[in-house]
């Protein structure tokens, strides 16, 4: 078996430090910080549960809460996102924290290995039947060995959102189960996008949109703080990106603006990749188009969540009242998850069951693991994807100079991070 490794809580902020921009103010620094609520006497039992979060999601599951321990307190504190992941650390370094971190989905990395989170596979915590009941690929994401210091609190998985008449029309697959099947290759998916792209249909908003699926849902390394964006199915999406960049294959919009929702009207852009809750847009959007529309996996073998939008839940060491914090961790990630567990019957789609795709999307493997040099690849990535969208061509050049670049950048705390594991 292998063994778990814990990195210091220095290294962590030293790797985070390093690649944070020297012309943002600290939001601390400024006239618009609000000193949040700390547990102020560590170890001393308290009646105030303090949560810390970026954004306030609680509000339906407190009366519940609330009624189970009405001698309780809750106290939630919203925290700016941008400076989320530098409070956090520096509550855990002065061991004056909250009962409960909200993290989002898309900085969890900066919190793996570290110290001061509550291991969720120790007793009193550990829970079979609350665990058994996630998506098994999504809580592998969170499972390092023996150690889970965090569970997923809402999720978003990314589907393929597609006209089943259109496709049905042209002798593609229209049910969701065939099209997923056919679109893991990804020679299957440029056949479709060219067959289409000559009848003036399109499968892709654009080759940057693209780029940006593959960022929203991926990781960026493996266990061993080995990149993994050269490898399936990353390298498939960012492929792919290239092919239509190259052959003019997509109509160049976004679905948000007017001209994206005229595209869709007008059944010009046929298939979207997005996280599921873009459904009750997409019927507000093209009602007339009820029943059309269906939903699948993503292509290319991709699955995940919106990590921009997906968040978490973790128990701090510090906390005072850790049992308690747990068991509102569970309550409100129960409610959650409840969106997902039952049959979906949404009459917008030709879907019978939209609850099976999503969960698929969730329930098979996610490559990599969330770390904590994955802001560093991030900036690189979000760099390249904006030059992208100011009219900079995606070529298998200007990718592999990402990847170049993404190497080069990691290359010293990849090499720390890597020995500090074969020392212990």
């Amino acid at each position: 078996m292998k063994k778990i490794y814990y990195i210091p809580l220095f290294i962590s902020i030293f790797l985070l430090v390093s690649c944070a921009s020297p012309d943002i103010q600290l939001l601390d620094e400024s006239d618009l910080y609000k000193e949040p609520v700390i547990n102020e006497e560590p170890g001393k039992a308290s009646d105030q549960l303090v949560i810390w979060t970026v954004s306030d999601i609680f509000q339906n599951s407190l009366p519940a809460f609330q009624e189970k321990y009405p001698d309780i307190e809750i106290e939630i504190e919203v925290i700016d996102k941008n400076r989320a992941v530098s409070m956090y650390l520096d509550s855990l370094i002065a061991e004056k924290t909250p009962d409960l971190f909200v993290i989002p989905d898309d900085q969890l990395g900066a919190f793996q290995g570290i110290g001061g989170l509550e291991n969720l596979l120790d007793e009193p915590y550990f829970d079979e039947d609350f665990l058994s009941k996630r998506p098994e690929g999504l809580i592998n994401e969170y499972i390092h060995e023996d150690k889970m210091h965090a569970v997923p609190l809402l999720f978003f998985p990314y589907v393929t959102y597609y006209r089943s008449d259109i496709l049905s029309q042209h002798g593609y697959p229209s049910e969701p189960a065939s099209l997923s099947n056919y679109m893991k290759k990804p020679e299957h998916w440029l056949r479709m996008a060219r067959t289409l792209a000559n009848e003036g249909h399109y499968i892709a908003e654009s080759d940057p949109m693209l780029v940006e699926l593959a960022l929203r849902t991926s990781n960026f390394v493996n266990e061993e703080y080995n990149y993994i964006g050269e490898q399936p199915p990353f390298d498939d999406v960012i492929s792919a990106a290239v092919s239509i960049s190259e052959e003019n294959l997509s109509p160049y919009l976004n679905i948000w603006d007017e001209r994206g929702k005229e595209a869709l009207r007008n059944n010009e852009l046929v298939m979207i990749y997005h996280a599921s809750y873009l459904s009750e847009q997409l019927a507000n959007w093209v009602p007339e188009q009820k029943g059309k529309w269906a939903v699948a996996a993503l292509p290319f073998n991709l699955t995940g969540i919106d990590r921009k939008s997906s968040m978490s839940i973790a128990v701090s060491s510090y906390s005072t009242n850790k049992e308690i914090a747990w068991e509102f961790a569970k309550q409100v990630s129960n409610d959650m998850l409840g969106m997902y567990q039952y049959p979906l019957n949404d009459p917008f789609f030709a879907n019978d069951d939209l609850q099976p795709v999503l969960w698929n999307q969730v329930e098979k493997e996610i490559p990599g693991k969330p770390s904590m040099i994955d802001q560093e690849i991030r900036q690189l990535w979000e760099l390249a994807l904006k030059n992208f969208q100011n009219g900079e061509k995606i070529t298998d050049y200007s990718v592999q100079s990402v990847h170049e670049n993404v190497i080069e950048q990691i290359r010293q705390d990849q090499k720390a991070l890597q020995n500090y594991i074969a020392d212990n």
